[in-house]
């Protein structure tokens, strides 16, 4: 059984109130069969939830530091969790990853690349709110630079992947977060 599903968000701000602190946006988030709709306050957690889906959000505790590579990282981490959910739940998408060789890819291999997955999202976690941490900068820095050795490799040595969009990706993903945070070094790591 494949298990398939994608949700579609959007945020828009409502009107202005009086109070600072009741200064709010409209979240939307339409999946498959349910659509929800809620208030964001500050300090106040947006739940959602069924049997297939949870989005907790709360405006106050986005990443605050400088620039835009924490937000970076937070997208990151949140695009390889919902990947991870995608490799636990079936091995369609690993197959799309390494579509030159998917009589490769079993439920194994899939779970065993979920918590691969699982494991640099939570790195990256880390690095969205601890930008100026050496330590933390530098594990999610080794995050991609990991990544990119193992695409790189299944595409240009091993030959189980083809250049596709869904092998692409985390190509593109990791060289721009390797280039960003090296050349960022300086400014987000004051040693």
């Amino acid at each position: 059984m494949q298990v398939r599903w994608t949700a579609r968000v959007s945020c828009t701000p409502l009107p202005p109130s009086p109070s600072p602190a009741a200064d709010a946006a409209t979240v939307a988030i339409a999946f498959p069969n349910k659509n929800y709709r809620d208030n964001v306050r500050p300090g106040r957690a947006l739940r959602f939830a069924d049997r297939t889906s949870t989005l907790l959000v709360d405006v106050e505790d986005l990443p605050q530091g400088p620039g835009w590579l924490p937000t970076w990282q937070l997208i990151v981490a949140v695009t390889a969790t919902l990947n991870t959910i995608g490799s636990l739940t079936s091995v369609a998408g690993s197959r799309r990853l390494y579509n030159n060789a998917p009589a490769f890819v079993n439920p194994l291999q899939s779970r065993t690349f979920a918590i691969w997955t699982l494991t640099s999202a939570v790195v990256r976690f880390y690095a969205a709110y601890n930008i100026n941490n050496k330590l933390i900068y530098d594990l999610a820095l080794f995050t991609y630079l990991f990544a990119f050795f193992h695409f790189g490799s299944e595409l240009m040595i091993f030959r189980t992947a083809r250049p596709s969009p869904p092998n692409m990706s985390p190509v593109v993903v990791s060289t721009t977060s390797l280039v960003w945070m090296l050349t960022q070094y300086n400014f987000y790591v004051r040693t």
